[in-house]
Formats: structure tokens, sequence, C-alpha cells
């Protein structure tokens, strides 16, 4: 497993990576595929974990007005700017693995988040403790690129290894979603590094190019890929 701190690194690049995480393709693609599952569930409270600058809890908010949000992220920066967007909901800055955060929740999401966390298993075990109804996980199998230590992956789930862990904490698997071969991997994340996705700032250009990038994503087979959401 590699070892990284993510506190320190999304503490110094959210304010800059805030506009990728809104327009990047695969941010987008996420919580896109989120969406899909979310539709289909009955929820009143959503508890985000990782939130970042709030981008998913806003989205929620607009679709769900009556809904009660509630964010935890590692960074204090994210939690920042999330208490910005959204000054109704409830937001701390917590390691998951560490500590609960109060009240129980219909619905508990993690997106982006799990490839991030050395002690999955224990931060599993802790949502569980807050989760009343549903639990969504977005995340990666397969190959871990080089680069993407640098964003704070500490590993990419191997085929089994997700549900397996899910089990262990007291989860009960409802439906799982593989997506991406080959649009997304191998093809742009073996590129992303050359293309330079995780670029801090999103010129005009590149938020052109983004939005290319976005369509051409969707150009995968079906049921098959390295993004998996459970």
């Amino acid at each position: 497993m590699i070892r990284v701190n993510n506190q320190l690194i999304y503490d110094i690049n959210w304010q800059a990576w805030e506009e990728m995480k809104r327009w990047g393709p695969m941010s987008r693609h996420a919580r896109r595929l989120v969406r899909k599952v979310y539709r289909q569930l009955r929820f009143s409270s959503v508890l985000d974990v990782g939130c970042g600058p709030g981008l998913f809890l806003e989205e929620l908010r607009n679709r769900y007005p009556l809904a009660r949000l509630a964010g935890v992220d590692i960074s204090a920066t994210a939690i920042s700017l999330a208490r910005r967007r959204l000054p109704n909901a409830k937001l701390w800055e917590m390691d998951i693995v560490s500590e609960v955060p109060n009240g129980c929740y219909d619905l508990v999401t993690m997106i982006d988040v799990a490839e991030h966390i050395d002690d999955d298993v224990t931060a599993l075990r802790n949502l569980r403790r807050v989760c009343r109804r549903h639990l969504v996980i977005c995340t990666l199998e397969g190959r871990m690129r080089a680069f993407e230590s640098e964003v704070g992956h500490v590993r990419n789930y191997r085929p089994g290894e997700l549900e397996w862990k899910l089990r262990e904490s007291g989860f009960a698997l409802e439906g799982f979603i593989r997506w991406g071969w080959p649009a997304y991997s191998p093809m742009y994340r073996n590129l992303s590094r050359s293309i330079a996705a995780h670029q801090k700032k999103i010129t005009p250009a590149r938020w052109l190019l983004a939005h290319a990038a976005y369509w051409l994503l969707l150009c995968n087979w079906p049921g098959r890929g390295d993004l998996i959401i459970a």
C-alpha cells in the first residue's frame, strides 16, 4: 500500500482544484453515474463522506431541497469552501477512520474517496454505524498509474475486494456497476499525465476540451471498466 498525506495534499490544492472537480470529465461522469443510483432510492437525509468543496451536496440540495444534508472531509480547506456553498448543511472536518459524525442518515455517499483511505475497513465499519438505509461508493479497480499517488490514492481495488470489505463491515450488497472500458480505462487513464488531466486551472480552451472528453468517455462497453459503484 502506498503511503500519502491526503490531508496535506488537499489542504494545499482544493482551492485550485475546485474548478477541475466541477468540470473535469471523470468527476462529472462519477456524479452522473451515482445520480442514476440515488434516483432509485428513498431518502430524506444524506451524509457525503469526503465531500470536498460541496459540489455533490449542492447538486442534491438543488434536486431535493427538503433533504437534510451533511458532509465530512479530512481537509479544512474543503470544509471552508463547502460551508460557503452550503450554509445550511452540517459539515465537519473529520477523519472517518478515527471519528464518526453525529446522527444517522438514510443515504451515505463516498465518491472518489475510498481509494484515498489507508484503513478503509475501519472507515466502512464506522459508516455502518451512521448509515440507516443505503451506502453508495464510487471508486476504482485495476492497475494504479504512477500519477495517482500524487493526488492521494493509496490503492485501486482488486476484483472482488470492495464487495468483500463491505460485507465484512456489515453491509449487504444490493447492486454493483462497472463502467469505463475502453474509453476511460485504459485509454484516458493512461493519457492522464500527458494531457494534464489534473491540471489545476480550467482555462476556456481546457473547458472546451473537458466537454469534448466528457462525451468521448461515453464510448464504453456496457458492464466493463475500472470505475466501480457499489
